[in-house]
């Protein structure tokens, strides 16, 4: 009778990619931001103990060998070695020129897989074959797919690389794909077998949001295969939205803040956070709730309250205001340069034939040729309405009815005798 097995599917470490989008934190919490993707990557291979798995397939990028500070490879040579010493293999679909130095020599548990060309090894234990890696390098083009085939008698073939599994022409007989390259996890199950991106165990930005971590498989006597996702990252990015009225009080909002974080706080892993708080409001516009000095006061509260050190902390990197639904119809209407501006940006609404030519607006410098911000000045469809709702309440913040100062005057357009 056949033996049951575990593994663990985990891709795209990264050990060297920083953090990004941080504009302000507080020295205490520097730390914790440089050592996550080794803590995140360290959790997997604790997993892989504490679950006694038979092996770890690792795909997609782990570091950068170009750049990758000699701490990874230390690191990554550590971990290998605390599988050794439990039998615990790893077959790592590794770049084509991802070069380990030769001077660390990877342990024997270690099956590196840097060719283009599929290499087939049996997983074997006690002497009975578990399953059949069919491993390549992990920067395979869409036609180097085609290379993978299993026959239909072997033990539970897997195939182990990176990249963009073409659709519709998975080969027949790969019971799971064990895929990276993506740093956003995705699983699908097709005619053909699962088809996973575990996705990067540590999110690096506010586009990597939740959980993340790894993949555990548990394949039964049967031949069933069962995979559960499995939390390691050391730091959490998370948004937030929360639905108020445009006339909210400070103390309003600060409640709602205190329930959430509370409720954050109180999740049983017990991560530190990122989070992007994002208010979505209802009624009429108010453009004091969009005052930069207002947004600031929020925002130092919110790092103060919960964001001074003591684990797990919630780190406030920022307090969107997202625009409301509608703006007063009179101000497309009068006779301003906000009216102006509201009804310029209309036209452009109403009608998607109409390009938004922004690289006009640059100096000829900045906008020909290559490394230029040409890419920059390109509105695609998708983008469009928001780029448009975002640039309706810019205007709005910066020429609205309650935005005049003291010797500014009103944003009235002056007309000449001439103008009809």
């Amino acid at each position: 009778m056949a033996e049951g097995f575990k593994f663990i599917h985990a891709s795209d470490l990264h050990l060297d990619r920083p953090m990004q989008g941080l504009t302000e934190l507080p020295a205490p919490l520097k730390p914790a931001l440089v050592e996550a993707p080794c803590l995140a990557a360290k959790g997997i291979f604790d997993l892989a103990i504490n679950e006694r798995v038979d092996f770890i397939l690792l795909s997609g990028g782990l570091f950068d060998h170009r750049r990758a500070a000699p701490r990874s490879r230390a690191f990554l040579l550590n971990q290998f070695e605390r599988l050794a010493d439990r039998n615990i293999r790893i077959y790592w679909s590794a770049g084509e020129a991802a070069n380990w130095p030769a001077q660390s020599e990877l342990p024997d548990n270690v099956t590196r897989f840097s060719s283009r060309s599929i290499e087939v090894i049996t997983h074997q234990k006690n002497g009975q074959a578990l399953a059949t890696i069919h491993g390549a390098c992990s920067n395979l083009g869409a036609s180097d797919f085609s290379q993978f085939s299993a026959n239909p008698d072997e033990p539970f073939p897997i195939a182990l690389t990176a990249g963009e599994l073409p659709s519709g022409e998975a080969p027949s007989h790969i019971r799971y794909w064990a895929l990276g390259g993506r740093s956003l996890p995705h699983r699908q199950e097709t005619e053909q077998g699962i088809v996973s991106y575990p996705g990067t165990p540590q999110g690096r930005s506010r586009e990597e949001t939740g959980r993340r971590g790894c993949l555990l498989g548990h394949v039964t006597p049967a031949g069933e295969l069962q995979i559960e996702p499995a939390e390691t990252s050391a730091i959490n990015w998370l948004q937030q939205k929360v639905t108020v009225p445009e006339e909210v009080t400070d103390d309003h909002l600060k409640n709602i803040f205190m329930d959430r974080a509370i409720t954050i706080a109180n999740e049983p892993s017990h991560r530190n956070t990122l989070v992007e708080w994002q208010l979505l409001t209802t009624g009429a516009v108010n453009q004091d709730l969009r005052a930069p000095e207002r947004r600031k006061q929020l925002v130092d509260w919110l790092r103060t309250e919960f964001g001074s050190g003591q684990e797990p902390w919630l780190w406030t990197t920022d307090l969107r205001i997202e625009p409301p639904e509608f703006l007063p119809q009179e101000w497309y209407e009068e006779d301003t340069i906000l009216g102006e501006y509201l009804r310029a940006i209309e036209t452009f609404r109403n009608d998607d034939s109409q390009t938004v030519a922004l690289h006009d607006y640059l100096p000829v410098p900045l906008s020909k040729g290559p490394g230029t911000l040409t890419d920059l000045t390109t509105i695609t469809a998708e983008h469009r309405a928001e780029v448009f709702r975002q640039s309706v309440m810019l205007g709005v913040d910066c020429m609205g009815p309650l935005t005049a100062r003291p010797g500014r005057g009103p944003n009235i357009i002056e007309r000449s005798s001439t103008d009809h």
